[in-house]
């Protein structure tokens, strides 16, 4: 597949992401638990992945070295408490930093599935330090509480594959940026109609603009 067809995996799998973050919020589901499955689940799905494929899973110092800063500034960036503006513009930085992280290693020959195993663990690891998840927070947990956290981590996980992959085969690295980006013009006209969430005149024409963009790019 080319990097289009990536893309709109990366694009629906954001999609679908989302909304079931934004179902356990209603849940009460802590962010903790949250962020926690959309990297845990994944890490399981990448291990499994690089241990049956034939792709080489060997780092030199360096790019584990790079793989390593991308990982902690992605999750120290999440880890961040702040209004939803600023939040919004560190995750905006920290995605960018990772997605040109990628592109750099993916040009010098790291495999797909190697940087998502070891970004996905080192990642995994920062939120159960910096969320101080303990075995107990598990305890509460409905049945579906447990199959919203499922989805989150199967839909992060298609997300992921598709983004980076896309990121891998892309003539220029900001065209996926803009791919997912498009994607919460989606996101943001599916809120409105699964949870009644707000959308002005004035945030609409934003999402005209943003899906116009996303059609330049295709054509």
């Amino acid at each position: 597949m080319g990097w289009v067809a990536y893309s709109f995996i990366m694009f629906f799998g954001s999609v679908a992401l989302y909304l079931f973050v934004r179902k356990a919020a209603l849940q009460n589901i802590s962010t903790s638990l949250s962020n926690l499955a959309m990297f845990g689940v994944p890490l399981c799905l990448f291990a499994a992945d690089a241990t049956t494929s034939d792709a080489s899973l060997s780092l030199s110092t360096w790019q584990l070295f790079v793989i390593f800063i991308s990982a902690t500034v992605f999750a120290y960036g999440g880890a961040i408490k702040h209004q939803w503006v600023t939040l919004s513009f560190i995750a905006f930085f920290a995605w960018g930093f990772l997605s040109l992280s990628a592109k750099y290693l993916f040009d010098n020959a790291v495999s797909t599935q190697a940087f998502l195993l070891y970004l996905y663990t080192v990642v995994t690891l920062c939120i159960v330090v910096f969320d101080k998840i303990r075995i107990k927070d598990f305890s509460q947990l409905t049945a579906s509480k447990w199959l919203s956290l499922g989805a989150i981590g199967i839909f992060s996980a298609v997300f992921n594959y598709g983004h980076f992959q896309a990121i891998r085969l892309a003539p220029n690295v900001g065209y996926i940026n803009a791919f997912n980006a498009a994607s919460i013009a989606l996101v943001t006209i599916m809120a409105v109609i699964f949870f009644g969430d707000d959308l002005t005149s004035r945030k609409a024409i934003g999402v005209a603009g943003i899906t116009a963009g996303l059609l330049l790019l295709l054509v």
